[in-house]
């Protein structure tokens, strides 16, 4: 437990640190947050062959790329909440859990979606956007015992 939230923790720094900009890439995030939730599958022993991780790596990579504004014309953080959470899909297909994928993607959707909304401009010490941002990701490693 005490591995996924170091994690989790680390996520959330890695998905800050790519939306902060200079002197940061967005591809701390973009490889950073699905690098700890393998890690984090992997310390769980989540049943799965190498390569469904490795594909789902590569799913969450593409979902924490975008917000979905191509499509939707804005950032839309409930869609791309859910999408990541149904980019765990190949592991979800050894596993058989698939209540508790839809519940993840339904619950990062909830999650991403309302912290874009309702989140106050200050947060104790921190900005809106840092907290925003940092709960986003962290959630995504966090909330991975739901894929095993």
């Amino acid at each position: 437990m005490i591995w996924i939230i170091l994690l989790s923790i680390l996520a959330g720094i890695l998905g800050r640190m790519g939306g902060v900009g200079k002197p940061f890439s967005t591809k701390m995030r973009d490889l950073g947050v699905p690098l700890c939730l393998t890690i984090a599958l992997l310390v769980l022993r989540v049943d799965c062959p190498w390569w469904a991780l490795l594909i789902a790596f590569g799913a969450v990579f593409g979902a924490c790329t975008t917000y979905l504004d191509s499509i939707f014309g804005y950032d839309n953080f409930w869609a791309s909440g859910a999408l990541v959470g149904l980019a765990s899909f190949p592991v979800t297909l050894f596993t058989g859990h698939w209540w508790l994928f839809a519940a993840r993607a339904v619950l990062l959707a909830v999650i991403w979606g309302s912290l874009n909304r309702w989140l106050p401009e200050r947060v104790l010490l921190w900005r809106r956007d840092t907290v925003e941002e940092f709960c986003r990701y962290a959630v995504v490693v966090g909330s991975c015992f739901l894929l095993k």
